[in-house]
């Protein structure tokens, strides 16, 4: 598992890149707003067997990634920030997605909020960024995704 694990432990196992096999999702931070590690379980006599984190195949700013970089979720909410996880398409062709909005909490800009939607598909020990999207909204319209009702891929990411 990746360094800097802060109160780590199994959430659920559950097929998020439909090759019929689960991928482990592991709590990495306990918080308002939880954080997720995903682990491809290698099945023995194939190479790398173990379990293997996966990893983000490009930059993805949005949500704070570099290239190779563990890839890490984000659901829950706290002042200025909202993050959901979800899943959309079929069961054997799930598309992963994390919706992020930020804004300040107070003073200029404090009316106007980003909102981030990005949709990532897994292969093997690979996540792939398929699409991505921004926008800019007011912060009294309601966000475009439920903070406090993420479920997804038959996870429920935010208890």
């Amino acid at each position: 598992m990746n360094d800097g694990c802060v109160g780590c432990e199994a959430l659920a196992a559950a097929d998020l890149d439909g090759d019929g096999l689960p991928e482990l999702i592991v709590l990495h931070e306990s918080s308002a707003t939880p954080v997720y590690e995903l682990i491809k379980i290698v099945r023995p006599g194939t190479e790398g067997s173990g379990l293997v984190p996966i990893r983000i195949s490009s930059d993805v700013p949005q949500m704070g990634l570099s290239a190779n970089e563990t890839l890490l979720l984000t659901a829950g909410g706290d002042e200025g920030s909202s993050f959901a996880i979800g899943c959309e398409g079929p069961r054997d062709a799930p598309v992963l997605v994390q919706w992020s909005s930020q804004h300040p909490v107070d003073g200029t800009g404090s009316d106007v909020r980003d909102v981030y939607e990005t949709k990532l598909k897994l292969s093997s020990v690979t996540a792939a960024v398929i699409d991505s999207q921004h926008v800019t909204q007011s912060t009294s319209d309601p966000l475009p995704f439920d903070p406090l009702h993420s479920n997804g891929c038959g996870v429920q990411w935010f208890p």
